[in-house]
């Protein structure tokens, strides 16, 4: 019995490093996405692309999950318990270019700059362990703008058992208070 409990237990704390990787393409104005487990266990692939009432998550060729921008009102509340998750690991590269002068990619690179050097130092004084680098490319003669970025996020079994039980229990509250309001006001 002690030994399948440490089993168990061993199971629920072992560490799941979850890689997100984006590419954002300013001429394909879509947003390239892949998630995946270790590196090695692809969870999740596809793009994001715009239309005119929200975004479609593209997940293959033949099926696209639509989400109207109304959606995102109150999102703030909705992954609050996400915020238990532990990022370890945020990089980006900037490539951007403009094939007449090169003021407005110099003056941009400047100002990333200093933002990522205060936001770095909020950081690392929040969470030291977070691996924080991004970076800014020049290109001369060349119109473009391409984004990467890469995302680690490191969580277990038992974090997600625990974010699941506030999401129930979140929805469980929130049906009572409104059946308590709905006798309320009949």
């Amino acid at each position: 019995m002690i030994v399948f409990c440490a089993i168990f237990f061993a199971i629920l704390i072992f560490p799941i490093y979850i890689n997100t990787n984006c590419f954002i393409n300013k001429e394909s104005k879509k947003i390239f996405f892949k998630i995946d487990a270790f590196k090695i266990i692809k969870i999740v692939g596809g793009y994001i692309s715009f239309y005119k009432q929200g975004l479609a998550i593209h997940i293959s060729e033949k099926k696209a999950l639509l989400i109207p921008f109304k959606n995102f009102i109150g999102i703030k509340e909705k992954v609050k318990p996400l915020k238990d998750y532990h990022f370890i690991k945020f990089n980006s590269l900037i490539e951007i270019g403009t094939y007449d002068n090169l003021i407005f990619p110099i003056v941009f690179s400047n100002i990333y700059a200093w933002h990522n050097n205060l936001l770095g130092r909020i950081l690392y004084n929040k969470k030291p362990y977070i691996d924080y680098r991004n970076d800014v490319n020049i290109i001369e003669n060349e119109n473009s703008l391409n984004v990467y970025v890469k995302l680690v996020t490191i969580l277990n079994l038992l974090m997600i058992l625990i974010s699941l039980i506030k999401i129930i229990t979140e929805k469980i509250l929130n049906a009572i208070n409104r059946k308590k309001q709905n006798k309320f006001s009949n």
